[in-house]
């Protein structure tokens, strides 16, 4: 689903991005008593959150302005938080939290609002990507099959098999 948004948006069939939100939930991950320790971690913004802070790169570039807030668990560790970078007149808003009560579930979403549309997807909706048009008509892209992280390696093994540098993820990106 990100990558077919990211295919929509780089082919200009929607515009210029105006703005967009993004956002990742569930409880503390009870698989792992070391995610709970943010020494270790890094604690729920670099276990969830990092993918939007990298995704909102991937599209827009290097954010001009970063503001945000959150709130501490008891333990000391951020349970939930928000932030909005700022790419050009572009805002992001992302927003994420272990701060979910029991065995609520992991879901992911994202709103990307456009000149000509709005991209959208929430996983724990159960909404794949859907495109709505300014008309009212909307239509839900076909995605490619397939699990993203077994995609991932397939495309790095390729680039190193290949001898080519990775053009969708590039090392700049994430040494940012």
């Amino acid at each position: 689903d990100y990558r077919k948004a990211r295919e929509i948006i780089q082919s200009g069939e929607l515009g210029s991005v105006k703005c967009a939100r993004f956002g990742r939930r569930s409880a503390l991950p009870g698989w792992s008593g070391w995610l709970a320790d943010e020494s270790r971690s890094g604690g729920m913004i670099l276990d969830l959150s990092i993918h939007d802070v990298d995704f909102a790169y991937h599209l827009l570039g290097v954010p001009d302005t970063f503001r945000g807030g959150g709130a501490k668990s008891v333990e000391g560790g951020f349970d939930k938080h928000h932030g909005t970078l700022q790419f050009g007149d572009v805002p992001v808003t992302i927003e994420g939290g272990w701060f979910l009560p029991g065995e609520y579930p992991f879901s992911m979403s994202f709103d990307i609002f456009c000149e000509r549309g709005l991209l959208s997807f929430d996983s724990g909706a159960g909404r794949p990507l859907t495109v709505y048009r300014p008309d009212g008509a909307t239509e839900t892209p076909e995605i490619r099959s397939g699990d993203g992280y077994d995609g991932e390696i397939d495309y790095f093994l390729g680039c190193i098999e290949e001898g080519c540098s990775p053009d969708m993820s590039p090392p700049q990106e994430s040494a940012i």
